[in-house]
């Protein structure tokens, strides 16, 4: 390097000493007068920070020193604080002036989350007090998906995170990527309400009970929500997510109740429902993803003008075939193709060949093809030899406990 560019960075590096100087002792003569109310949402800070969280830390290292690694733990920990105290500080120097447009790093995103996710009263508190520089409500909230928009069809929640698309795909082209096609793949999922209330932080609503009006005689406040028809008793929801397939953004579509399991004919509804909702907001659904619970097959099948079992027929190689495709009904001729999650096939088949009776057969061929055991033996001794070349696992979710028998 020329003597010239040794010297300009002496002068940048002095110009950037000076600066942070300045800046640290204007700090240093700061004061913020807290009253009583005030006071006391700090304690709560204070709390939930050095109770809940230092706890959480307590149980990491107990359950280190059952697996002997609780002393590696430790040098991990000390040396993140290290360098994430570095990152914290560089963050608060950066985003000083508090507009819209400032850039976290994860260390602040993770610290402002550990606060929020246990109590985002003392969050909001703690950052009213511009005491520190901490991300917004709604930063926060694209990280944990938590919009918490009603039930149904939510065309208000697109079209906010819509908005967010399209910034993030601007700010990819300006990187010299191409613009997003705006086509993406539907994901779909139904799950089993695990709490016995379901409660909009949003709305401020009850939207679903768990429990009957009899398991709830008891509990007074929460009988008179019975009595608004709107609140009906939910067991199950289904919540959908739309995936860009040519960027790596997510918007969370809308989810839907149920007081019991998801019906082949509902699911459908659900699906098309959705479907609709984000082709109205010009984005096109190329591919459906599920797993491959019996009331999602039905469904399939369903697409093709099809119920129950298919009778046998001359018609091509193989009378049972089932294409996975169908046509976009807001967007003919285009087609959507189905998925069934890989992830969730593994599994069951793992599942079925466990759960065969030990006289039994654990192997079939079906036109020359072998399934079974061996076949997963096979893809475990592939995975074995991708780790040992540094290569990335084809299916992470394989281990090696699933084919020990």
């Amino acid at each position: 390097m020329s003597p010239q560019s040794q010297a300009m960075r002496k002068q940048n590096i002095k110009i950037d000493r000076g600066s942070s100087t300045r800046i640290l002792t204007r700090h240093e003569g700061n004061t913020v007068v807290l009253d009583s109310e005030q006071d006391e949402e700090m304690a709560l800070i204070h709390n939930v920070i050095n109770e809940q969280c230092s706890k959480d830390l307590e149980d990491v290292i107990s359950e280190g020193e059952k697996h002997g690694v609780s002393d590696k733990l430790r040098a991990v920990w000390a040396n993140d604080k290290r360098t994430m105290r570095s990152d914290f500080v560089k963050d608060q120097k950066k985003n000083c002036t508090g507009q819209r447009n400032n850039r976290w790093s994860y260390v602040t995103i993770r610290m402002a989350l550990a606060v929020f996710s246990r109590s985002p009263a003392a969050y909001e508190a703690l950052k009213s007090f511009n005491i520190l520089q901490l991300p917004s409500r709604s930063t926060l909230q694209a990280y944990t998906g938590a919009f918490l928009h009603d039930a149904g069809s939510s065309s208000d929640s697109i079209s906010e995170q819509l908005a967010q698309f399209i910034l993030h795909d601007a700010e990819r082209v300006k990187k010299g990527c191409k613009p997003s096609m705006k086509a993406g793949a539907l994901i779909f999922d139904e799950v089993k309400v695990i709490g016995r209330l379901l409660w909009n932080s949003r709305s401020q609503k009850i939207i679903g009970l768990s429990m009957t009006r009899e398991d709830l005689a008891t509990l007074a406040d929460v009988y008179q929500e019975l009595k608004d028809e709107s609140n009906q008793q939910t067991s199950y929801i289904m919540q959908f997510l739309w995936r860009d397939l040519t960027s790596d953004f997510d918007i969370i579509g809308p989810y839907y109740t149920s007081c019991t399991s998801f019906k082949n004919k509902f699911v459908y509804s659900c699906v098309i429902e959705t479907i609709k909702l984000f082709h109205l907001h010009e984005l096109t659904t190329l591919l459906l993803v599920c797993d491959g619970a019996s009331s999602n097959l039905t469904m399939l099948k369903a697409t093709h003008g099809h119920f129950g079992v298919y009778s046998i027929s001359n018609e091509g190689d193989d009378p049972f075939t089932v294409q996975p495709v169908m046509i976009n009904p807001f967007d003919p001729p285009n087609l959507i193709y189905w998925l069934i999650c890989p992830t969730h096939q593994l599994k069951n088949m793992i599942n079925a060949l466990f759960s065969s009776k030990s006289e039994g057969t654990k192997e079939f061929i079906q036109q020359e093809v072998s399934f079974g055991w061996k076949s997963i033996l096979d893809l475990w001794e592939r995975e074995c030899r991708r780790i040992s070349s540094g290569e990335t696992r084809m299916v992470p979710k394989l281990k090696e406990v699933h084919i020990i028998t």
